[in-house]
């Protein structure tokens, strides 16, 4: 580790809470150091986050912050900032200039692809072939291992599905295909990924069998010895002797000579299921036997006994529970074989395998200097955004880098909020943040937090305030000491829970600019709510019959819709204000199909009190959502590899077995569906125009198009029909393109309610936020643990003899029989980081809304089972906000809001009432007049897209279909790309090099050879040309790139919001001392001049975006070039 002198206050740690701003001090260190050096410092900076859409994001917010200071320096947020700094404009747009040109050097990077770029940098050191393709996603390889299972199962694989299928409700091949594809994702959890690491075998067929005999032999061995134990006590009491608690005692139990099974629970079971649990809530044996059963006992020995049989269970357990789901090793070793034929078949590395081979490298001495020699820079900076939810894997990839920043001054940058930590199913540790940081870095650290929510109005910010900090002491959560005050007390004397939900963690200020600003909390509560009657056994379905009171989810969807949207539309919000939040999409679907239903039964009642609902998902608006889409993006990936190939070569390709695979899922269902046949889309992939191949890939999946999914192949063709327009057409180049930009479907109107799941909406924040559903398991009974520490290994050890060799990992199912074992401290280190998972969710959801937040809640039957039962977490913790126990004042006493509460009961139906709470600072948000806003009864007419895999809409969306896509002149696009192509070639004109560059495009077959000197002549002609003859003459001492990539700021006509845009002019030419730039611009075939005006606006915009970033001229031209000869247009 670096000396506290070395690195003191550059590491920095920010604590952002929700609608903390961690943007804005993200973007404000940013431009700290960029500022220093504006020329090249923005290269030695690294900002990594975890989604595509983060990434773009916080790119463009760099970059527009930039421009501002550039162009507008007082109007800048940061502009307090660098105050006194005498040359922040010209800084500013130095540092704007640079980026310009090199938009790709700003390097902002999902975690992933930052990995990757380390392994095509070092290919050769992680024993690579160079032509290997990195895999970010695991699912269809693992889809293909499993395939192989089925394909050719040795005998080890059969006996383990067999096992396997046991524990599954469903037993149908598909089912069973769908859990093994499903279970094979374990092959990269991160303790089977450890294992990998340190170079273990998964599974050992001798040595695991060796184990399982020493195993079983053990267990006969502890069986005898509770049978032994049971006689020693019967030879103590007589048959009919009386004890204290007669019958019901468990010990007159033990002595009861008609039960005689050494397990628990069963009739004839030595224990009862009672007593087991009384046992097993802390696993002491003086907890088994209440003091009725013990006071008075005449023979006392009985009790150590009874003591001693319950330790041995223990044992039994722990021996069955090691070998139990030992079956899921030898699946996994199994498919973990698979995959690596796989892999080597198609030249491909998994990124998850990839990352075991970085770290192996990454821990050398000296292995970051040479990782940043061969990515060409030297990064300083880093910058980690939303670190909780970094994986320990990923985390020790960056322990070497961030100590090498450190050490040669450089700086280390890290946001991050335990509380918002939700994705530990991808394997994110918020430990990582909560204590390793520290424990790594010590007292380097320098941690802060963010104090103001600058997201949601006074009364939401209160409310939660009150809500987290009292959330550790809910009875709900049955939590150990939880009235202690967590800010009093040290961590060590806390649980994880009261860790993180500490009151001065969870406390958030308001800042002066929101404290009018008018909202509230909404509680809708049943007092009173309709009972779902049990289905009537042996009837038959009665048409006729009433139908029932629909159940609890439904009930509380219709009281929103029917109720609380009305009012909020009521109240001067639009419907796209408003967002409904679940856990998951099958509750998004029940939405759905309940908003389709009302606007039926609206349009059939012509109820004119009702107004129409639209509704938008992020899921289906985005084109990735469609399974068609995405495989006619993998046929397009397919065709970049193999154009031109034969049937031999392509149909080894892992591209070309990648698309078969998937077209072979979605055809399933189809009894009359052909084989994929992909050659003519090969033979003329290198011809065709983009357009021409996308049109050619569709007809080829003409059979498996229905009509939900024509919008999206209608949106995609306009995609391809607008990106060819604008850019330089080429498949790569638009392969490239869709990796950092989602296509959508377009809305024809946009006032449309936005279902969402929880996770979709992080980061996000709207006007109204409304909940409706919290139910979460913790633990599921078939979901696997691996169990590979140290301790519990040596008290196996212990138990079976330290000659048997224990396998490294033990998969182990969070029973109830295991939680009795040695396994069971494991188990409840597992069950608290889900408890904090799901608490983190409803974090999460209630702090996405600006003034809004509408709770809706079933009634509160005051049961509480043996699982935590979130709605009653939260209806617990709603009351304690209202009415706060005076035990537990001293947890809020930093709030300095007055938070008022009205109350008020609905009733919708005779079966129902309402309880409605509404907390809110000085404010009702129901009397305040409401906000003006345009007629929702005037929406546009919508058109259903129903689902795949339904009869009914699903979505109520208008797609925008071109009128103008027309099909393309073979011949004109592909001489149009040619030339462009050519073009992009050439700096200079210089004729010996002209001819050079002909000669070769002969050699490769792309210009016949009578036609070289025609062209030659036509490009000389053409480049000497007196308006552009300068711009083509190396003397002239102008800088030149051609077909790069360039950034521009663009108005949004609706929300006046500025958004970056990728621009790809053909040439442009700048002088830097001169603040100078020339673009030109190719254009081919006669037909194209008929679009000047439009190529005009094109550079247009391309001039603009020179001319904000500080040049001072900026002369443009367009060069049509056709087989008659030439014309230039200079654009004014």
């Amino acid at each position: 580790m670096s000396t506290k002198d070395e690195t003191a206050k550059r590491l920095k740690v920010y604590k952002a809470s929700a609608g903390a701003g961690k943007t804005h001090t993200m973007t404000e260190s940013f431009l700290r150091h960029v500022l220093k050096k504006p020329k090249s410092s923005y290269q030695a900076v690294q900002a990594v986050t975890f989604t595509n859409l983060a990434t773009r994001e916080l790119k463009e917010r760099f970059f527009k912050e930039l421009h501002t200071l550039a162009e507008k320096p007082q109007e800048s947020p940061f502009y307090n900032s660098f105050t006194g700094d005498a040359e922040l404009t010209k800084n500013a747009r130095t540092a704007l200039q640079s980026i310009l040109f090199d938009y790709g050097g700003l390097r902002v990077k999902t975690i992933d692809s930052f990995f990757q770029d380390i392994i095509h940098a070092l290919a050769i050191e992680l024993k690579q072939r160079p032509s290997t393709r990195i895999e970010l996603s695991t699912d269809q390889i693992l889809s293909l291992a499993v395939e192989r299972l089925f394909e050719q199962p040795s005998a080890t694989a059969q006996k383990a599905i067999q096992s396997f299928l046991v524990n599954r409700q469903d037993k149908t091949i598909y089912a069973l295909r769908m859990s093994l594809k499903s279970f094979a994702k374990q092959l990269y959890n991160e303790q089977v990924q450890e294992q990998a690491f340190e170079g273990k075998t998964l599974f050992d067929p001798q040595t695991y069998d060796s184990f399982v005999r020493a195993v079983e032999k053990q267990i006969d061995v502890v069986q005898d010895q509770i049978r032994e134990q049971v006689e020693k006590a019967r030879t103590l009491v007589n048959e009919d002797a009386k004890l204290p608690g007669g019958k019901n005692s468990p010990l007159t139990r033990l002595l009861d000579r008609t039960k005689n099974e050494p397990t628990v629970g069963a009739t004839n079971s030595y224990v009862t299921t009672i007593t087991w649990d009384k046992y097993l809530k802390n696993l002491n044996v003086d907890e088994a036997l209440d003091k009725r059963y013990t006071k008075g006992l005449e023979i006392p020995q009985l009790i150590g006994i009874f003591q001693t049989i319950l330790r041995l269970y223990t044992e039994l357990f722990t021996l069955r529970t090691a070998i139990k789901n030992g079956y899921e090793l030898q699946l996994l070793a199994e498919i973990q074989t698979n995959v690596d034929k796989v892999s080597e078949e198609l030249g491909i590395t998994l990124l998850d395998n990839a990352k075991r081979l970085i770290r192996t490298l990454v821990s050398g001495e000296g292995s970051t200097a040479f990782i940043y020699e061969r990515l060409g820079t030297k990064l300083t900076h880093h910058m980690i955004d939303e670190f909780q939810d970094t994986s320990r894997f990923q985390y020790k990839n960056f322990v070497p880098l961030l100590e090498e920043a450190l050490s040669s001054s450089g700086e280390v940058f890290i946001v991050g909020d335990v509380k918002q930590s939700i994705y530990r199913f991808r394997y994110s540790d918020p430990m990582l943040l909560q204590e390793d940081l520290g424990e790594d870095f010590g007292d380097n650290l320098n941690a802060e937090n963010l104090p103001k929510n600058w997201r949601s109005a006074p009364a939401i910010v209160s409310f939660n305030n009150r809500f987290f900090s009292l959330l550790p002491t809910a009875s709900e959560l049955r939590l150990e000491d939880s009235n202690e005050n967590p800010d009093e007390s040290p961590d060590e004397d806390l649980n994880l829970i009261q860790k993180v939900y500490k009151p001065k963690e969870v406390h958030q200020d308001v800042p002066e600019s929101n404290m009018t600003k008018v909202g509230g909390v909404f509680i809708h509560q049943w007092e009173k709510m309709p009972e779902t009657p049990p289905p009537a056994e042996g009837k038959a379905e009665d048409d006729t019959a009433k139908t029932p009171p629909p159940d609890p989810l439904q009930t509380k969807i219709n009281y929103l819709l029917y109720y609380i949207i009305p009012s909020i539309r009521a109240r001067g919000y639009k419907l796209s204000d408003i967002a409904i939040l679940t856990p998951n999409n099958d509750t998004l679907q029940r939405i759905a199909q309940t908003i389709i239903q009302y606007n039926k039964k609206r349009e059939k009642e012509g109820n004119e009190h009702l107004q129409p609902l639209t509704f938008v998902s992020r899921e289906m608006l985005s084109l990735d959502a469609n399974p068609l889409y995405r495989l006619i993006v993998e046929i397009m990936q397919s065709v970049l590899v193999n154009a031109g190939a034969s049937e031999e070569l392509y149909s080894k390709s892992f591209e070309h077995r990648l698309a078969v695979t998937h077209y072979g899922e979605l055809a399933r269902g189809l009894s009359d569906s052909p084989a994929l046949d992909l050659a003519r889309c090969y033979q003329e992939g290198l011809s065709a125009s983009l357009y021409e191949l996308t049109l050619l890939i569709v007809e080829e999946l003409r059979p498996l198009i229905t009509s939900a999914d024509q919008p999206y192949i209608d949106a995609l063709l306009d995609t391809v029909q607008d990106y060819s327009q604008d850019n330089y057409v080429d498949l790569q180049g638009f392969l490239e393109w869709l990796e950092t930009h989602t296509p959508r479907l377009s809305l024809e109107t946009q006032d449309a309610l936005q279902l969402l799941t929880i996770h979709s909406a992080k980061g996000l924040g709207f006007p109204v936020v409304c909940l409706l559903e919290y139910q979460w398991r913790l633990l599921e009974h078939t979901d696997t643990i691996w169990c590979r520490d140290e301790e519990t290994m040596a008290k196996l050890h212990k138990l079976l003899g330290e000659s048997v060799e224990i396998p490294a990992l033990l998969p182990i199912s969070p029973t109830k029989e295991a939680r009795s074992t040695l396994f069971r401290e494991k188990i409840i280190d597992e069950e608290q980081l889900a408890l904090l998972d799901r608490i983190n969710t409803i974090y999460v959801a209630m702090t996405r809304a600006k003034n809004e937040m509408h709770l809706i809640l079933s009634e509160d039957k005051g049961k509480s089972g043996t699982s935590i039962n979130f709605e009653r977490l939260i209806s617990e913790l709603v009351n304690e906000v209202q009415k706060p126990a005076p035990e537990k004042l001293a947890l809020l006493s930093r709030e300095t809001i007055d938070l008022q509460c009205s109350e008020d009961k609905v009733s919708p139906s005779e079966d129902e009432e309402i309880n409605q709470r509404i907390f809110y600072y000085q404010t009702d948000p129901t009397i305040v007049p409401p906000k003006p806003t345009t007629d929702s009864s005037e929406a546009s007419r919508l058109v259903h897209i129903p689902g795949r895999a339904q009869t009914g809409a699903l979505a109520q969306l208008r797609v925008r279909r071109s009128q103008s896509v027309a099909y393309q002149t073979q011949d004109a696009v592909r001489n149009g790309l040619f030339l462009h192509a050519l073009l992009s070639e050439i700096d200079y004109l210089e004729h010996d090099e002209l001819l050079k560059l002909l000669d070769m495009k002969c050699l490769q077959g792309l210009i016949p050879q009578e036609q070289r000197d025609t062209l030659a002549k036509l490009l000389e002609q053409a480049l000497t040309d007196p308006l552009i003859a300068e711009y083509y003459d190396r003397s002239s001492g102008w800088q030149v790139i051609n077909e790069r990539s360039i950034v521009r700021l663009s108005q949004d006509a609706e929300s006046e919001a500025r958004q970056a845009r990728i621009e790809r002019p053909d040439r442009i030419l700048y002088d830097d001392e001169e603040q100078q730039a020339v673009i030109i611009d190719y254009k081919s075939g006669d037909e194209a001049q008929q679009y000047t005006a439009r190529h005009k606006r094109q550079l247009r915009s391309y001039r603009k975006a020179l001319l904000e970033s500080g040049f001072q001229t900026v002369r443009a031209y367009l060069l049509y070039l056709s087989a008659e000869g030439h014309q230039i247009v200079e654009v004014d």
